[in-house]
């Protein structure tokens, strides 16, 4: 009998009209952590986990809690592409020109790294972590709030999960739609199990995933 381990990727849009002001505890500079572009390089970013899923901010992997590739010595922590890695595009570090207005927060309390776009008009809010609970769950919410604009505001998302890891033999995709939004299911089995004194087969894993849409964004109030 195979055991399949499966990773969902969650994308919540929250869109509001009016400005919100946030009531914030004076001792948030205690564990949240901020700066401006540019980001570092990626071996000094931070890590989110929950002790089940675990990856690094802006990072194209994710690895599981167990799932291992490779004999003996050899062995590591398999690379699932991180189908959840989603960005705002005027943020992205793979941006050619990052624009002036975003911030980037590790926010150490809620276990999530947070990129905001503002500037006197508009301003996104996007959130990405793995979810306490559901612990297979990597969650990205994105959070559109008119501020003084009355037009149309939009914000481009991009998706850059790595390629098809080496650590596993995958299947062809698979799709399926719930609720009117379409799904998508990638499968793979580790290449080469540790021990094969002990393990008949390697780890299958799956990773769901909904389409993400090139665009978000709000309607001018009527």
């Amino acid at each position: 009998m195979t055991l399949r381990a499966i990773i969902s990727v969650a994308l919540l849009l929250t869109v509001l009209g009016a400005l919100v002001v946030a009531q914030s505890d004076t001792s948030d500079a205690n564990y949240k952590f901020q700066t401006r572009p540019p980001l570092p390089e990626a071996a000094v970013m931070p890590t989110l986990a929950n002790g089940n899923i675990g990856f690094v901010a802006y990072g194209e992997y994710v690895h599981l809690n167990g799932v291992y590739n490779g004999l003996g010595g050899k062995s590591h922590r398999a690379r699932i592409p991180n189908y959840g890695n989603i960005q705002l595009t005027s943020c992205s570090p793979r941006s050619p020109s990052i624009t002036g207005t975003c911030t980037y927060q590790l926010d150490m309390k809620a276990g999530k790294f947070v990129t905001v776009d503002e500037d006197g008009a508009y301003r996104v809010v996007h959130e990405m972590y793995p979810h306490r609970y559901y612990d297979t769950v990597l969650v990205n919410r994105i959070r559109i709030q008119r501020l003084s604009s009355e037009s149309v505001i939009q914000a481009r998302l991009e998706q850059f999960p790595g390629l098809q890891s080496e650590d596993f033999s995958w299947s062809p995709s698979t799709e399926f739609i719930m609720s009117g939004q379409v799904y998508k299911v990638q499968c793979g089995v580790t290449v080469e199990v540790e021990e094969p004194n002990v393990q008949a087969f390697g780890h299958s894993v799956c990773v769901t995933y909904p389409t993400i849409p090139e665009y978000v964004q709000i309607e001018p109030d009527t």
